[in-house]
């Protein structure tokens, strides 16, 4: 990564937008993984080493892309799903799942909206296969608060994160989006337990994953395995999926990232897999691979290069 003047003063803007959501500077510099010091060097345009690791750290700490990432369009009927279930969940103080096959649109637009939110009420973490330890720090570091070195227990990890947002949602309505959630071991999962206990009505969350978070979900009510009856009750007992992405949205999609050739992008169009579906009065082709839609315009913008 070039670090040039233009591009440290967005990462600057990073700072501040990051700073804003988590309260302090000092928790925005736990989150990056550097001292409270180095960054406030950065900020004033006072930092002395020579090379670009601070940046380059900061940068990926919180997600900088260049002017030349992929192109979102949020004109999609599901990108408006997304956002109007993230709003109304947040607003409401709900537990929401999302629950759709892989490639269908869910990430893109959550990451999205957290990455463009300016008011610093939306907490998004991409989960893997964390244990409920592994999780409770992934918290913790999202959040930037600082733990004292040395072996904690997972009360006292728990108790971190209770006393953290219990001073935040007394400022604001915040949402937690924790996305590819179906990855979590179930330890882990079942933190979602007293965590709505301890904050029904004052905390909003809301869980993306495959189509195998929800089957997980039902499997586990039915097979009585411990903690998804208490799980899908705090969840509402549903999970919402997505209409997917008509012809018109993947070609808005294709123009958005430099497919300009009405006859590429028909081409592109005739290469993903559709299916029709009644909407209202009238039948649609969609389709819920977006990941191919992807690669196969990023394909011809090489050959374009």
């Amino acid at each position: 990564m070039e670090i040039n003047k233009t591009v440290k003063n967005k990462i600057i803007a990073l700072i501040e937008k990051k700073a804003n959501q988590l309260g302090s500077y000092a928790a925005v510099a736990n989150f990056c993984g550097i001292s409270e010091s180095v960054l406030s060097q950065l900020r004033k345009d006072e930092y002395s080493v020579k090379g670009n690791d601070a940046w380059v750290t900061i940068a990926v700490a919180l997600d900088y892309e260049d002017d030349n990432a992929w192109q979102i369009v949020r004109s999609t009927l599901d990108y408006k799903r997304v956002f109007a279930i993230l709003n109304d969940a947040k607003k409401q103080s709900m537990f929401i799942g999302v629950s759709d096959v892989g490639g269908s649109g869910k990430s893109a637009p959550l990451k999205d909206i957290y990455q463009n939110d300016t008011t610093g009420s939306i907490f998004y973490i991409s989960c893997k296969e964390w244990s409920k330890r592994e999780f409770l720090y992934k918290l913790i570091q999202m959040f930037g608060v600082s733990v004292a070195p040395g072996y904690k227990s997972l009360d006292e990890l728990t108790e971190v994160i209770f006393a953290y947002l219990k001073k935040r949602v007394r400022i604001k309505k915040i949402i937690i989006v924790l996305d590819e959630v179906d990855k979590l071991k179930q330890s882990a999962l079942r933190f979602l337990i007293p965590l709505y206990n301890e904050f029904e009505d004052k905390l909003a969350v809301l869980i993306a994953g495959t189509e195998n978070l929800e089957k997980e979900f039902t499997k586990g009510v039915q097979r009585c395995i411990k903690g998804y009856d208490e799980l899908s009750s705090r969840f509402g007992r549903v999970f919402i999926h997505l209409n997917g992405t008509n012809k018109n949205e993947a070609r808005a999609i294709c123009e958005a990232n430099g497919i300009k050739d009405k006859s590429i992008k028909e081409e592109i169009i005739e290469k993903l897999q559709w299916v029709k579906r009644s909407m209202g009065k009238e039948d649609v082709y969609i389709t819920k691979d977006l990941r191919r839609l992807k690669r196969l315009v990023i394909a011809q913008q090489l050959k374009l290069a």
